[in-house]
């Protein structure tokens, strides 16, 4: 029966065995169309297969046989709307759902991924800047609110987002080279040099990193030893300045 397909699904799923959760729950939807629950069932498996396109419809299909439409399955059917990159549809969803729910941390960040993705920059950054002001506020949002400040030649505020970001993200070694590349941009090349290490800490394997952190070693390395030569030659000349020594 339909209910022995959807739990044959569901374990399949767990196990993410997801060719045979689709066929499962595609037979138990065979014999209950309209089952809104086993349609939410199908579309997270598809949506975790890459299949985000028939996600979309099949989250549709889901959303249009609940008595009250559910804010869980509206989120769910905007992660694949982003993943496919149709930022109008995400802009008007999560905007849904900020009408169901005002407060609603997800639907709020993904409203201003929307909007900076359809080139809308400065309005992008007050709603990621009003968002980092909450105290739900997650990594994702410094970062994006980091990229921005980047894009829009705030440099010294994206290296502040970028560094609030790193404390939480799960590629920080990506964060510290752009905070890196940043302060190098800046000729703040010690602070660089900081940076990149932590980058390297994260992930030693990543050739990127290696190369500007060789680079801009050798930079701080130069630059102490033009500083060096300087003050030998000021002692020379001048044996008592006690600042050439500092």
């Amino acid at each position: 029966d339909s209910y022995g397909h959807s739990r044959l699904g569901q374990f399949y799923q767990q196990l993410n065995k997801y060719d045979l959760a689709v066929a499962s729950y595609s037979r138990a939807i065979g014999l209950k169309p309209k089952d809104a629950f086993v349609l939410e069932k199908l579309a997270e498996v598809l949506a975790a297969k890459g299949d985000h396109k028939r996600a979309i419809e099949v989250f549709q299909e889901a959303l249009s046989c609940q008595f009250h439409q559910k804010v869980e399955t509206m989120l769910s059917l905007c992660r694949s709307v982003k993943a496919v990159g149709k930022w109008n549809d995400l802009q008007d969803l999560s905007g849904e759902i900020l009408r169901l729910e005002p407060e609603n941390y997800e639907a709020a960040y993904l409203l201003a991924y929307s909007v900076a993705k359809q080139g809308r920059l400065e309005e992008s950054i007050q709603m990621f800047e009003a968002l980092v002001a909450n105290k739900k506020a997650k990594y994702d949002s410094w970062l994006e609110l980091g990229k921005l400040y980047q894009a829009t030649g705030q440099n010294d505020k994206a290296i502040v987002a970028l560094t609030r970001a790193a404390t939480g993200a799960p590629d920080q070694a990506g964060i510290w080279n752009n905070i890196g590349i940043l302060l190098s941009n800046q000729k703040l090349y010690v602070d660089a040099l900081k940076a990149f290490r932590k980058a390297a800490s994260f992930d030693y394997s990543d050739q990127s990193i290696a190369d500007n952190l060789k680079s801009v070693t050798k930079k701080v390395e130069s630059d102490a030893s033009k500083i060096i030569e300087s003050r030998k030659s000021r002692i020379e000349k001048v044996p008592d300045d006690i600042e050439a020594y500092l």
